[in-house]
């Protein structure tokens, strides 16, 4: 009797320590941030140059996330490879790093999958991940190296994963605030598909609205190259210089510019 009592007790103090909200309040969103196109309908990896997955991890929770442990798994269609994998956390305003001590591992980035990271928060005493943090918290690319036409039609996922030696994605709040399981979007999967070859229409047409090269043309690359702005439906329109390589690139942009405000030489017609 005596021990029953005391496990009723014993549940009761977890009830009133454990704060009353969902673990959907706190979690991590993985989107494709670099190394896409889009043909107007749907989003394509590139299959040159390399992809940059954008993770953001959030807490709208009432407690601070003390510790974690984060492991990502990159997979893709059998046969496919490319030159390596890489992780980098945001070291900038909104790293974590401001408010507890994070390691970042690449276990296995040898480009041969399952590539394997991870990004870890260490138990902080006074700090943590604070309630309202909502921020791309660490990037993870996948370098592909040259152009590989084999990447076409194939498949490569991006998914959460357990890693050695329990990193297990069980999270807690700081003190006692229990354990929990972060949400989470994925497993995420994109096709490779090199640009349609025959898509040009007009070159400088970046926006595709038919007109051009302007200055919103001029407005959408930069935004694409540099603040996260929409694909273009047509990289081949948007290769200003015409040298071939993944549009647009600085030196696109550049070229624009220079050909619209600075009397530059002009664009090469489509084919």
């Amino acid at each position: 009797m005596r021990n029953s009592q005391l496990h009723i007790a014993a549940v009761l103090v977890l009830f009133l320590v454990l704060p009353a909200q969902s673990p959907a309040q706190v979690g991590v969103e993985v989107q494709v941030v670099e190394g896409f196109w889009s043909d107007g309908q749907q989003n394509y990896l590139s299959t040159t140059g390399e992809i940059v997955f954008g993770i953001r991890y959030y807490n709208y929770s009432d407690s601070t996330v003390g510790s974690f442990r984060s492991g990502y798994r990159l997979t893709a269609t059998s046969g496919v490879q490319w030159d390596h994998t890489w992780i980098e956390g945001n070291d900038g305003p909104g790293g974590l790093w401001h408010f507890t001590i994070i390691t970042e591992e690449c276990l296995d980035c040898d480009g041969v999958p399952p590539d394997l990271v991870a990004f870890n928060a260490m138990p902080a005493m006074f700090g943590g991940m604070p309630h309202g943090y909502d921020e791309e918290a660490l990037r993870v690319g996948v370098v592909l190296g040259d152009g590989n036409e084999t990447l076409n039609g194939n498949t490569l996922c991006i998914d959460s994963s357990f890693f050695p030696p329990n990193g297990n994605w069980l999270w807690s709040y700081s003190g006692f605030g229990g354990s929990f399981v972060p949400a989470w979007n994925g497993p995420l999967c994109y096709e490779f598909r090199g640009p349609d070859p025959d898509c040009c229409s007009l070159r400088g047409d970046a926006d595709g609205n038919g007109t051009g090269p302007d200055i919103a043309d001029l407005v959408y690359m930069v935004a694409y190259a540099f603040s996260g702005g929409p694909p273009v439906i047509c990289q081949q329109n948007a290769d200003i210089d015409n040298d071939g390589l993944l549009a647009p690139n600085i030196a696109d942009i550049v070229y624009l510019a220079n050909y619209m405000f600075d009397g530059g030489p002009g664009l090469d017609p489509c084919p």
